[in-house]
């Protein structure tokens, strides 16, 4: 397939999610079969829409928990695949030029995320460009300095929230650092943008094909609000991470028993070069290093128990 009609066919579903929005998040059923599932999948999404309405969201350590889908996302990855490799990323960003209109539609379906009883295509959007490598397209999208704040911005807030709360490994640390940052710019460009109508308390800005004016304060109080939650979210998310890597193999009987050698050693009056060795050596065993840093962690390994003999010898020798 070339390029342009795979671009005529991508807007054609883009336009179909805004006017019937088919992403979701729902609860991911387990790998074996649960005779349970049945009663627990709705009280899974019962506890999810009340996590959506707090503020910032938890970020759940499980991403496997909830699981994405989306009817439209799937045509989408199926354009993908009829396309050159070297057209991807001018698909893409084709989609990503959908975040600089204003365009949304009434929530008519009761569909999630809306704001203000509008939804728009570019949650669908978000989920594209993350999913597909090109996040780094959704970063500059949305720091771009010509990007006039709109109601569709909201509900792709929205979306980036429960990305990051259901599952934060889709980001890696390096990235939230990035977006965080980049989402403050956001939320400096929506104070921008309501300060420079500060003084028209009710000028309001208009929703092509939603036939709704909406107030131009209260949208840049829900952009600085979510903006806000999203920060949470990826310091959040960068705990995890770190997290993750520190108890990454970790065994806590050895780090126990470590412990147990260290109090022994220093109740019995072993120096204190001695408990070091035993330190660097967990050190160097840990870290991500060449062969040559497990080699000099096998040699203070070494250097410890000859010194242990070596000092315990002349104790043991004074007592006989």
């Amino acid at each position: 397939m070339d390029l342009k009609q795979a671009l005529e066919q991508a807007d054609q579903i883009l336009d179909e999610e805004r006017a019937s929005p088919t992403v979701s998040y729902d609860a991911a059923p387990p790998e074996k079969e649960s005779a349970t599932w049945d009663m627990l999948s709705p009280l899974l999404q019962i506890t999810l829409n009340k996590e959506r309405k707090k503020f910032p969201r938890e970020v759940l350590e499980n991403p496997r928990k909830y699981k994405f889908g989306s009817v439209n996302y799937t045509l989408l990855q199926a354009l993908l695949s009829q396309i050159p490799m070297e057209d991807r990323s001018k698909f893409l960003s084709h989609a990503a030029a959908r975040i600089q209109r204003n365009r949304c539609a009434r929530n008519r379906k009761g569909a999630y995320p809306t704001w203000n009883y509008l939804v728009s295509e570019l949650p669908l959007v978000a989920e594209l460009l993350t999913r597909n490598g090109a996040k780094e397209t959704l970063f500059e999208t949305l720091a771009d300095k010509g990007l006039h704040v709109s109601p569709a911005h909201a509900v792709l807030l929205i979306q980036i929230e429960d990305m990051i709360s259901l599952n934060y490994s889709l980001f890696t640390n390096a990235e939230y650092a990035r977006l965080s940052s980049v989402i403050d710019g956001f939320a400096k460009k929506s104070q921008e943008f309501r300060d420079e109508y500060a003084k028209e308390i009710d000028r309001k800005i208009r929703c092509l094909e939603a036939g709704q004016e909406v107030s131009i304060k209260h949208l840049c109080e829900e952009i600085r609000v979510r903006c806000w939650t999203i920060r949470e979210e990826c310091r959040k998310a960068g705990y995890l991470y770190l997290k993750v890597s520190l108890l990454e193999g970790l065994n806590q009987e050895v780090n126990e028993d470590k412990s147990v050698v260290e109090n022994y050693l220093q109740k019995f009056g072993f120096s204190q070069p001695l408990i070091d060795s035993l330190n660097e050596a967990d050190r160097l065993y840990r870290q991500e290093g060449t062969q040559f840093d497990l080699k000099s962690c096998m040699g203070h390994l070494r250097s410890f128990l000859e010194n242990t003999h070596k000092e315990a010898a002349p104790a043991i020798e004074a007592k006989l």
